[in-house]
């Protein structure tokens, strides 16, 4: 349970800026942007393709980075509430669901065609 923990709920909460450039060269996003400056995107290789193809697109990052560490926040002090009566070993098992379904979420997104991945974005 430990080693779970350690791998999939740490780094990434506070490491967004290492993962911005893995979600820019897989196109999440991308369809936020003009129809001209996604074509020119999808046609970047190697490291270009780890850069913002438009404003909306790194403005939707932003936006995605900054309500998750919000959510983090805000989720502590229910979290401090549950620790308190439920354990710390029901609150991580319930934590590490929680991010395995988000991960799911996030794997899967770029298959689903070109309106849902935002969606599952945010959900996730």
């Amino acid at each position: 349970l430990a080693g779970l923990s350690v791998f999939t709920l740490g780094g990434l909460c506070f490491g967004f800026d290492s993962v911005y450039p893995v979600l820019y060269s897989s196109g999440a996003f991308l369809d936020l942007c003009a129809a001209d400056e996604a074509a020119a995107c999808a046609a970047r290789s190697g490291e270009e393709r780890q850069r913002s193809c438009c404003k909306a697109q790194a403005s939707s990052f932003v936006s995605l980075s900054s309500v998750s560490l919000f959510a983090a926040d805000g989720v502590m002090v229910a979290y401090g509430e549950l620790m308190d009566r439920r354990g710390a070993r029901w609150c991580i098992s319930v934590a590490l669901c929680l991010v395995c379904t988000g991960l799911a979420l996030l794997s899967i997104a770029g298959s689903l065609g070109a309106s849902s991945p935002a969606a599952l974005w945010w959900i996730a």
